[in-house]
C-alpha cells in the first residue's frame, strides 16, 4: 500500500492494486492501473488528473458500475470489513446510495427530468431508509434546508429544468446525503457551475462531510480548488497514480514532473491545457517516468506519507 499511514484512524475505504480495463475490438484499454489509495473519515482525498487519466473510472469501479466492456480485472476495494470488488450485484445495491454515495459533474445526469426533486429524494428515503411516505417528504425538506436550498419546502415540487444549475447541484448533494453514507463521491461537482456558486458547493460539501465525519473522493481536475479543500491529494496520469502525499507536501515539494507540470498550470484550465500539452502513449512519457524493460517505475516513499512512482527521485 502506499497510501497515508500518519492517520491512526482505520480507514474507511482501502484501494489495493486495482486495475480495470476494457476489452474492445480494438484492443485492451487500461483505464485504471495498479492504483492503490486510502480513505478516512472526515477527511477529503482528491484524485486529480486530466480528462480521461480514469479518475471517474476509479469511482465506478468503487461503485460496481464500470460499463462494458469494461471490468475489473484485479485489486480490492476494501469497505466495511468486505472486497466489494467479490460483492454480489445486489449486496452492492445495497452499498451504493446508502453507505456510498456519489454526485456528478452534471446534475442532469443524477436528476430525472419527469419528476419533482421531492420525489425524487423521498424515493431514495423509501428504498433505503424504510420509512413512510409522510417521513420522507418532512426527511427530503429537511435535506433541502441542509444544504441551502432556498424555500425548501416549496423546491420538493419542483422540475429539474425550473432550478438553476446550482440549485440542482444542491438537490443531488440532498439525494446522495440522504441515507448519511460513510464515503461521499464527488466527481467535479462544480465543473458546470459559475465561479461564485463553486465555492459555495465546495464549501457546502466540505461542510457536510466534517459534520458527518464522511470520507470525501473529489474528483477534479482544478488544483486551485483542491488546494483548499483537500487533506490529502492523489495525482493521477493514464491510469495510474503518480504521486500522493498531503496537500501540503504535494504543494511544498512535488517529486513528480507531472505534478510539477499541473502546478505550473494552476492559474490556467487544466482540463484543456494538460491533455493537449501531455501525450499518453508510454513511448513519450517525460524522461524520468518512461517505462524500462522492467515495466513502469515503482513507488518510492519520499516522505512520511508521500509516494511517487520514478526511476529517480528528485531532490
Amino acid at each position: 500500500m502506499h497510501a497515508d499511514h500518519s492517520i491512526a484512524t482505520d480507514p474507511l475505504l482501502q484501494i489495493e492494486d486495482l486495475s480495470t480495463f476494457f476489452f474492445t475490438h480494438t484492443g485492451i484499454i487500461k483505464a485504471v492501473r495498479n492504483l492503490s489509495m486510502t480513505l478516512h473519515a472526515g477527511q477529503t482525498t482528491a484524485l486529480v488528473g486530466e480528462s480521461g487519466c480514469g479518475k471517474s473510472m476509479t469511482a465506478l469501479s468503487i461503485l460496481g458500475l464500470v460499463p462494458k466492456p469494461g471490468r475489473i480485472v484485479d485489486g480490492h476495494i476494501w469497505f466495511d470489513k468486505r472486497d466489494l470488488t467479490l460483492l454480489a450485484p445486489e449486496q452492492l445495491r445495497r452499498v451504493r446510495g446508502n453507505q456510498i454515495a456519489m454526485i456528478f459533474q452534471d446534475p442532469m445526469t443524477a436528476l430525472n427530468p419527469v419528476f419533482s426533486i421531492g420525489v425524487q429524494i423521498e424515493e431514495v428515503l423509501l428504498l433505503h431508509q424504510g420509512l413512510s411516505k409522510k417521513q420522507a417528504r418532512t426527511k427530503a425538506a429537511e435535506l433541502l434546508h441542509q444544504v441551502g436550498m432556498p424555500n425548501p419546502q416549496e423546491r420538493l415540487d419542483s422540475f429539474p429544468h425550473q432550478l438553476s444549475g446550482g440549485m440542482r447541484q444542491r438537490a443531488t448533494i440532498a439525494m446522495a446525503l440522504a441515507c448519511d453514507p460513510q464515503i461521499l463521491i464527488a466527481d467535479e461537482p462544480t465543473t458546470a457551475l459559475d465561479v461564485t456558486i463553486q465555492a459555495q458547493i465546495m464549501h457546502l460539501l466540505r461542510t457536510q462531510q466534517r459534520q458527518r465525519q464522511m470520507g470525501l473522493l473529489l474528483i477534479s481536475h482544478d488544483l486551485g480548488v483542491v488546494a483548499q479543500h483537500a487533506d490529502h491529494i492523489a495525482l493521477m496520469y493514464a491510469g495510474m497514480i503518480v504521486e500522493q502525499a498531503d496537500t501540503f507536501s504535494i504543494f511544498k515539494r512535488p517529486h513528480h514532473p507531472y505534478t510539477r507540470h499541473l502546478l505550473s498550470c494552476v492559474s490556467t484550465d487544466l482540463a484543456t491545457s494538460i491533455s493537449a500539452a501531455i501525450p499518453h502513449s508510454q513511448e513519450q512519457w517525460a524522461p524520468n517516468f518512461r517505462p524500462r524493460t522492467s515495466g513502469f517505475p515503482p513507488m518510492q516513499q519520499v516522505g512520511k506519507s508521500h509516494w511517487v512512482r520514478t526511476w529517480e527521485i528528485a531532490e
